[in-house]
């Protein structure tokens, strides 16, 4: 019986040490951690990583906002074409004729047409701006 009592209390000891140990290296494992975060290599790794992903952000919004202003030239583009379509009335569809004509030529046609349409481009007849507008629109 004396040896089961002290076999006994042996163990218990044994188990209140392994508890204090544990106890002890968890202390240790969160004083560990606590000088990991306060060191200076720490807070510049977590600078550095900030710093990417604000890098990565940037480029991110940067990339949309010039898809924006691509959508948004593209709709002032279309306005502008179903403007000129809107004032010529009856003769837009003549330019359609015209542009349908005109895409039956081979490419190198096409191009001189098109050159030739630059030259609208700055005529002082609102008319023939709004047919060099239609027509080029539709030769794209």
């Amino acid at each position: 019986m004396k040896w089961t009592a002290n076999n006994i209390h042996y163990e218990e000891c044994i188990r209140q040490w392994e508890i204090r140990w544990q106890e002890h290296q968890k202390l240790l494992e969160q004083k560990r951690q606590e000088e990991y975060i306060n060191s200076p290599e720490y807070k510049q790794q977590l600078l550095e990583k900030t710093q990417r992903d604000l890098e990565e952000k940037q480029r991110e919004l940067e990339a949309k906002q010039a898809q924006l202003e691509i959508q948004l030239a593209r709709a002032e583009y279309m306005n502008t074409v179903e403007k000129a379509k809107s004032s010529l009335w009856k003769k837009a569809y003549v330019v359609e004729i015209v542009a349908k004509k005109i895409l039956e030529k081979d490419q190198k046609e096409i191009d001189k047409v098109l050159g030739i349409l630059k030259t609208f481009m700055k005529h002082k007849n609102i008319d023939v701006k709004n047919i060099w507008i239609y027509l080029t629109y539709l030769l794209e």
